[in-house]
């Protein structure tokens, strides 16, 4: 049998190795060459924070265009702004009262809840109440923070139904996530730091060019 150093040169130590207890193999004494057969897919690092996200799918998309009202409940000394969302292609009005608060010496919109206003006296605010302007970053006069407006409502990737609603507005190029954040850049002409850029989609883009029948602020019930 054919000693341990003069083995054949195809018994030389690969680059791993496993030693076994056992017959001879392949005239081979005690050492058998091991491989393993990796993927270059396997062998990659994970790579952390670059992962692809499947894109959420648009389901809804609306123009929009608002009015602001200060409005007073009666008998009551209540007073709050109401915050009237009109859906341009819908043809739908509904009301929401603001709730404002006061923290770290600005002011913002802590609440935009849906309201009835039968039994309310509401006077629309035309021009920029003062007090109430505490941000002119974007120089935008209030009329043109009224209008302007897209919403979309966007179906999360993945087996679940959840839903998330996001507002554009076009003049500013920022991207709202919620009410309470349209309302304080309506009212304060606040837009928060960690809004995103915003931009056009192609459902957006295509509302644009259609001509549809906008009636201007004011001239809803003028008739």
């Amino acid at each position: 049998m054919a000693s341990h150093e003069n083995r054949d040169e195809t018994c030389k130590h690969p680059e791993f190795i496993m030693e076994i207890d056992g017959p001879p193999v392949d005239g081979c004494l005690y050492e058998v060459e091991v491989s393993w057969d990796f993927s270059d897919e396997l062998m990659e690092e994970p790579q952390s924070g670059k992962r692809k996200r499947n894109k959420a799918v648009i389901e809804e998309i609306e123009k929009l265009r608002f009015q602001l009202f200060k409005s007073t409940i009666k008998d009551k000394d209540d007073e709050f702004f109401i915050l009237q969302m009109h859906k341009i292609r819908a043809e739908q009005i509904i009301n929401y009262k603001l709730s404002i608060q006061e923290k770290d010496g600005k002011k913002e919109v802590e609440k935009a809840n849906r309201f009835r206003v039968e039994e309310l006296e509401m006077v629309p605010v035309i021009e920029e109440t003062r007090g109430l302007l505490v941000d002119t970053k974007y120089n935008l006069p209030l009329q043109e923070r009224l209008v302007g407006w897209t919403s979309e409502v966007r179906k999360r990737s993945g087996p679940s139904n959840m839903t998330d609603k996001y507002y554009n507005h076009e003049k500013v190029g920022k991207i709202f996530r919620s009410l309470p954040e349209v309302g304080t850049f309506i009212l304060f002409n606040i837009v928060p730091k960690d809004s995103r850029k915003g931009k056009k989609t192609r459902e957006e883009k295509n509302l644009e060019n259609k001509d549809e029948d906008v009636v201007p602020l004011g001239e809803e019930n003028a008739s």
